[in-house]
């Protein structure tokens, strides 16, 4: 799995290529926590180039999402492929990931995300 990362304004970009599984999946954690620690607020998840997810990607995504989270910091997960958004439709975590068509909607939208609130219904 290759990552690369690039800026866009205030918003980091993480280019996603390759399998997100047991081996690879705690480097794209690393990263996170890696500009976590360095003050990034706004993360875009690229995930056009990622063919093969398992239950270790699955964790790190999850594990990404309550990360940025917990500190009000802001995630959207972009360009899936037909595969990966197969995967995440059978998990349940389409509805529950904040997930964007393509990077640039991701760009355009993550300002709009409020810690995760914008995946609840209203009551």
């Amino acid at each position: 799995m290759d990552i690369a990362i690039r800026k866009y304004q205030q918003k980091q970009i993480i280019d996603v290529n390759g399998e997100l599984d047991l081996y690879n999946a705690f480097r794209l954690k690393e990263a996170v926590q890696e500009m976590v620690d360095a003050g990034a607020r706004m993360f875009i998840l690229n995930m056009k180039g990622v063919s093969y997810v398992d239950s270790s990607g699955i964790g790190a995504l999850l594990f990404i999402n309550r990360l940025l989270g917990e500190d009000g910091r802001k995630l959207r997960i972009a360009s899936i492929t037909p595969t990966v958004q197969r995967l995440m439709t059978i998990t349940r975590l389409a509805g529950f990931l904040p997930i964007s068509r393509t990077v640039a909607e991701a760009i355009e939208t993550i300002d709009d995300v409020a810690d995760g609130s914008e995946q609840q219904p209203a009551v």
